[in-house]
């Protein structure tokens, strides 16, 4: 009978425990970019409550969706080759109450973009995740994990997408697991 309370007690510890760890509380965000010509217009969504970590790095008083659109503002950037390119419109949208919609559009002068790097969110949420997917003529194109060490996607190359894609998930799967003694337990 000893050793059932005990296992019961070390399984009641690790129940306890789960509470505190970080695997179901990473920050996310997601957009579609859609691609036409020249330009590509993507729309980034986010969780409110993720949005409200940017007053840790910023002494703003504005509201969180207009802080929100500013930060991508400033770390979004798209490229044609080695040229970059220019933001024509940056908007809200419309989402639900507890979300927060950004639409950006960026214009190309000479070629199609072939890049985007993505830096919103990862100076104060270091283990930040944004999931991309890419689309043009209906047709959804590939798809791209952006992180702190992982913040630019070239898909020029199409074919290498889907095999960094599927990497980059499994890795982020890996850490999930790992990092929570819940799933560990």
């Amino acid at each position: 009978m000893t050793r059932t309370k005990h296992i019961a007690g070390l399984l009641l510890i690790f129940c306890l425990a789960s509470g505190y760890a970080s695997a179901h509380t990473r920050s996310e965000s997601y957009s579609h970019w859609h691609m036409a010509g020249n330009s590509i217009t993507g729309s980034i969504t986010i969780p409110l409550r993720e949005v409200v970590t940017l007053y840790q790095i910023s002494d703003s008083t504005i509201a969180p969706k207009q802080l929100f659109q500013e930060q991508l503002v400033e770390n979004v950037l798209v490229k044609a080759n080695a040229s970059v390119c220019a933001m024509a419109s940056s908007s809200l949208l419309t989402a639900p109450s507890d979300y927060v919609r950004v639409e950006m559009t960026f214009v190309c002068q000479s070629d199609k973009p072939n890049s985007i790097t993505f830096r919103a969110m990862l100076d104060t949420a270091p283990a930040h995740v944004h999931y991309a997917k890419l689309h043009a003529d209906g047709l959804l194109l590939g798809e791209f994990l952006f992180t702190n060490t992982a913040d630019n996607w070239n898909f020029s190359d199409l074919g290498a997408i889907e095999n960094y894609s599927f990497f980059s998930f499994l890795l982020i799967g890996i850490e999930h697991i790992s990092g929570g003694i819940d799933h560990i337990a």
